[in-house]
């Protein structure tokens, strides 16, 4: 379900098409602090990737227009940075690197909430979540197609395109920001700040609902058109095995969850 955070058009997303190669792609990127580092990328062509093929990616012709947009995704590890896109500016003189790294926004909600309240959480701080990453990181962020579970990091570096090369793409993606997004995100990164810490410090919590008395009745609305009523003592009961039950504190909504994962939401009866 999503639930409408504030965030650029996802024509942004479109940008990135991740290389089917990437995930294969791992780069020995680890330095000995296990961080993730500026400068990592080796762009020697007889380094060798992990379970993929040469990295001798420096031959590559660029043949990019201007106005138009490329996809260099094979430079991208598929752990650190997802994607790479070359965009060149109209006048041709510049062109912008994009280098995007997938987020999981419900990873980074308090712990102490429930799935559909980490939604609610998320959605309350849109806004503040936008600002967080682009004060923080220099990012934009694009929604994907599972909602907060997918979210993608961007970060921009603009350079001439006179003297572009494979190597000075792949260097500037990766002395990005999205680095430092990557050991951020990664809580377990030695060294680093924890960008759950940090982005719950930078949002507010939505106001609370009280639960209602035991006899308020809510209803839900089904697909079929039919209704369902029950009391809030009816669906505070313990569910049936494979069915989940919860109260969102901040939508004031019972919210079940089938055996099939289908969520119905039960709004108190007017």
């Amino acid at each position: 379900m999503r639930l409408g955070i504030p965030l650029p058009s996802r024509t942004l997303l479109g940008m990135t098409t991740i290389s089917p190669n990437a995930k294969n792609n791992r780069e020995s990127a680890r330095q000995t602090d296990g961080k993730f580092g500026a400068q990592i990328h080796n762009p020697d062509p007889a380094v060798r990737l992990e379970g993929g093929p040469s990295a001798d990616y420096r031959h590559r012709q660029i043949e990019l227009g201007p106005g138009e947009q490329e996809d260099f995704s094979e430079l991208a590890d598929g752990e650190v940075i997802d994607g790479i896109v070359v965009n060149r500016d109209e006048d041709g003189q510049m062109v912008l690197i994009d280098a995007t790294k997938r987020i999981n926004l419900v990873e980074l909600a308090p712990d102490n909430l429930t799935y559909s309240e980490k939604l609610e959480w998320l959605s309350f701080n849109g806004q503040r979540t936008s600002a967080f990453f682009r004060e923080r990181y220099s990012a934009t962020l694009a929604d994907g197609e599972d909602g907060f579970e997918e979210v993608y990091a961007t970060t921009s570096t603009e350079v001439p395109f006179d003297g572009l090369t494979p190597t000075l793409i792949a260097d500037s993606a990766w002395n990005s920001g999205i680095t430092r997004i990557h050991n951020e995100y990664d809580s377990g990164t030695f060294g680093s700040e924890n960008m759950d810490r940090l982005l719950r410090e930078a949002c507010v919590e939505p106001p609370v609902h009280p639960m209602p008395a035991p006899n308020t009745r809510f209803i839900n609305s089904m697909p079929d058109g039919t209704t369902m009523h029950n009391t809030v003592a009816e669906l505070s009961r313990e569910p049936r095995p494979g069915w989940k039950r919860e109260w969102n504190r901040y939508t004031g909504q019972f919210v079940v969850t089938t055996p099939e994962h289908e969520r119905w939401y039960f709004t108190q009866a007017s």
